[in-house]
């Protein structure tokens, strides 16, 4: 999780060195900057990641611990990446957005692996055995109670 220090337009200086950083927007809990530093500038990308991780946990509750009467799509909530995590992946990889955005040789894909492999807290914990519905089998909470005649036979 990287600090956002600083206001966008506002001018920060490291002492001691020809750094320069100055915010150029700030929108919720992400900033952008751009950096100089030996004649060489840098953009960079800041996000608090803890409201990205209310959100999974939020809607892992609301969504995936549901019963079937308030669920009634089964839909399953899988997680959120943030734009910050997603850049990281690229940058890494090398690749620019246009590449991922085309998605012609399994990029997507490789992401979600990358994701579940470095950032799986940002991915809903997996359904869990008893949450999972069959189709033509009701989902029963408690055992049922079924009164047999005196005198029938039972197997």
């Amino acid at each position: 999780m990287v600090a956002i220090d600083h206001e966008p337009g506002k001018l920060r200086r490291v002492t001691g060195s020809n750094y320069v950083k100055r915010g150029i927007s700030h929108n919720g809990n992400t900033a952008r900057s751009l950096s100089a530093e030996d004649g060489v500038l840098y953009r960079g990308l800041h996000q608090h990641m803890e409201p990205v991780l209310q959100r999974v946990s939020y809607l892992n509750e609301a969504i995936n611990e549901s019963s079937q009467l308030t669920n009634k799509n089964e839909w399953a909530y899988l997680g959120s990446i943030p734009f910050a995590a997603i850049q990281q992946f690229l940058d890494e990889k090398g690749w620019k957005w246009d590449k991922f955005a085309r998605d012609n040789h399994g990029e997507k894909a490789a992401l979600k692996l990358w994701v579940a492999q470095n950032h799986p807290h940002f991915l809903a914990p997996k359904r869990k055995a008893s949450q999972i519905l069959m189709p033509g089998i009701p989902k029963v909470d408690k055992p049922v109670k079924i009164a047999i005649p005196a005198g029938a036979k039972t197997a």
